[in-house]
C-alpha cells in the first residue's frame, strides 16, 4: 500500500523561495519542524521530526524523494 500525500496552497513569494523553504533543512527548522534531515535527489531521504528525541513518534521517518523540479 503507497501513502501519497498531496497538498496544494498558496505562498506568496518567488518560486525559488517556496522551494528552498521546502528542501533546505534549516529552512524547515525554522517554520515547519524540529529537525529536518532531508537529501534533495531522487530516493534521498525527506524525514522531518517534531520530537528529534522519539524520532519514531510523529515524523515522517523513511519517506523519500521520488522525483523534483527546480526551474
Amino acid at each position: 500500500m503507497e501513502n501519497i500525500i498531496q497538498l496544494r496552497v498558496k505562498i506568496d513569494c518567488d518560486i525559488n523561495t517556496a522551494f528552498d523553504m521546502f528542501t533546505e533543512n534549516e529552512l524547515l527548522e525554522g517554520w515547519l519542524t524540529n529537525k529536518a534531515e532531508v537529501e534533495l535527489k531522487v530516493g534521498g531521504k525527506y524525514e522531518l521530526f517534531w520530537d528529534p528525541d522519539n524520532r519514531e513518534d510523529n515524523s515522517t521517518i523513511g519517506c523519500k524523494t521520488t522525483g523534483f523540479e527546480n526551474d
